[in-house]
């Protein structure tokens, strides 16, 4: 096996921007509804779907997040090759780096990866469920 090829992806113009709007209408398409174990300082963590389903994908997507039963909106935008997490109100955010790595897949830089051209829900989910656990445990610390 050679050397990982990657190459930032920016929300700039061409197709990088493409890449990356695909990324969010993955995301808001997969309108993710879930409780799982294991959230920061042993919280009870809850998605409750998109809420910007009904929305074009320009640069965001918002779910709805409820973290020891408080609703909170997330914001996931891109910028400048970067996927940044921000809770409503907040000014703390999240940034994870993204990168077009090998055979189609985007990498986020401490989350995971996942296709960049086929639509695999499982792996959106553990994508975005990763997302969602890296944003809480910056809104717990």
């Amino acid at each position: 096996m050679g050397p990982r090829m990657e190459s930032s992806i920016a929300n700039g113009t061409g197709s990088d921007d493409g890449e990356a709007r695909r990324l969010l209408r993955k995301l808001r398409d997969l309108n993710l509804r879930a409780s799982f174990p294991g959230a920061p300082n042993g919280s009870d963590l809850r998605i409750e779907g998109c809420l910007s389903v009904d929305r074009p994908v320009e640069d965001s997507v918002r779910y709805l997040v409820r973290v020891d039963g408080q609703p909170l909106e997330l914001d996931i935008q891109l910028r400048d090759g970067s996927i940044e997490l921000a809770f409503a109100g907040e000014t703390l955010s999240t940034r994870h780096s993204i990168a077009r790595g090998d055979e189609g897949r985007i990498r986020a830089e401490g989350v995971g990866e996942l296709s960049a051209h086929e639509n695999r829900p499982r792996e959106i989910e553990r994508f975005l469920l990763e997302l969602v656990r890296q944003a809480s445990r910056r809104h717990a610390g």
